[in-house]
């Protein structure tokens, strides 16, 4: 006797267990801090057929470009000022934030601000952070540097990024306005 409610409630288990498996979706978006270059990421799990869900789960998350940030000291602590970057199955929607990520995980990017700061400071680091996180004109900032023969690996010395900055600057200056002006 005993065998069979145990062995009805493991059966109803695992077909509760699947029907959340194959009839539930995971809803998500991610937004993007114009400040610090940190990605907050929202997800929800829902049955679809009658719009029911768990709550949300809300975690942010580092980027290369929000670490580098702290750790020149370009950024301090703050509040966070969140634009939207895009939703999967989520309201269907697609922000600024979405332009602005690419450059939030550029590995280029993230040697290029180092090189600007040890060569030229953190006054100028804080300049491109706002050109590389403005969302009223995004940038695929990584993009532009690889057309401009940045090296993903970086400059082996101060003197060779200096060189290809006085190379590249002019050309650079004008990419980024151009891109900026569409």
């Amino acid at each position: 006797m005993w065998r069979s409610v145990v062995l009805t409630w493991l059966a109803a288990a695992a077909l509760l267990a699947a029907a959340l498996y194959f009839f539930t979706e995971r809803r998500s978006h991610f937004l993007v801090c114009i400040t610090c270059a940190k990605l907050r990421i929202t997800s929800r799990w829902v049955l679809p057929l009658i719009g029911v869900g768990l709550p949300e789960s809300h975690r942010e998350e580092d980027t290369r470009l929000s670490r580098l940030l702290f750790e020149l000291q370009v950024v301090k602590e703050h509040e966070h000022d969140w634009v939207f970057g895009h939703g999967l199955n989520y309201r269907a929607g697609v922000g600024s934030g979405l332009f602005l990520e690419p450059n939030t995980r550029s590995v280029e990017v993230e040697h290029f601000l180092r090189w600007v700061a040890e060569s030229m400071g953190t006054s100028e680091v804080e300049r491109w952070r706002a050109i590389l996180l403005d969302p009223q004109h995004p940038v695929n900032f990584g993009g532009v540097l690889v057309s401009e023969d940045f090296p993903a690996e970086g400059f082996s010395d101060k003197r060779s990024f200096e060189e290809w900055w006085h190379n590249h600057h002019d050309s650079l200056e004008k990419l980024v306005k151009e891109l900026r002006e569409r």
